[in-house]
Order: structure tokens, then C-alpha cells, then sequence
């Protein structure tokens, strides 16, 4: 399965803060009644970081398969090549933190 950093980190942050939204459980119509309309995408990083983060350092040998796929170098990328990628990954993800 291939995924991507922006469907995973994203699409999470903009998943979660529709989950949050008073308006979207309550079905109101009006986009100025749902809070996830009312932050940017830098803003829902930050308040959902450590769910994204969670879920993108479970994720990291997919993430590093997608990005062999997609930038392939045979030298490079062997599979002690992908253990370093895997192991860069996870050490910024585990080492991040959200700030502005």
C-alpha cells in the first residue's frame, strides 16, 4: 500500500479537527459554525501533532517504501539503505516538536 506523508500527516490533522467540531456533530450548514473552518492548516498541525506523530512514526516503513517508489536509486536505497531512511524518520519524529 503506498501512502503518503500528506495523506497521512494532512489528511490526519484535518480528519481530526472535523472529529473536534461542535458544528460538524451538531450538521450545521453554515460554514461559520465549524471551527475547522476557522484554523489553517498550520494551526491543526499544532493542536493534533501528537496524534499525527503517533500515527506517522507506526507508518514510517510505509512512508519509506513510498519514497524509494518514488525516487529509486539502486546504490542508495538497498535494504540498509531503507533501515537508515526508517531509522532518520522515526529520530525526527520522536525528536519534533510543534512550534510557531
Amino acid at each position: 500500500a503506498v501512502v503518503s506523508t500528506q495523506s497521512t500527516g494532512v489528511g490526519e490533522a484535518i480528519s481530526q479537527s472535523k472529529e473536534c467540531c461542535h458544528g460538524c456533530q451538531d450538521n450545521k450548514k453554515s460554514p461559520l459554525l465549524h471551527a475547522h473552518h476557522h484554523s489553517n492548516l498550520l494551526e491543526k498541525l499544532y493542536l493534533f501533532h501528537h496524534v499525527i506523530k503517533e500515527m506517522m512514526v507506526t507508518k514510517i516503513m510505509d512512508l519509506v517504501n513510498d519514497y524509494v517508489d518514488k525516487f529509486p536509486d539502486a546504490e542508495l536505497y538497498d535494504e540498509a539503505g531503507k533501515k537508515v531512511l526508517k531509522s532518520f524518520g522515526r529520530n525526527f519524529l520522536n525528536q519534533s516538536s510543534p512550534t510557531f
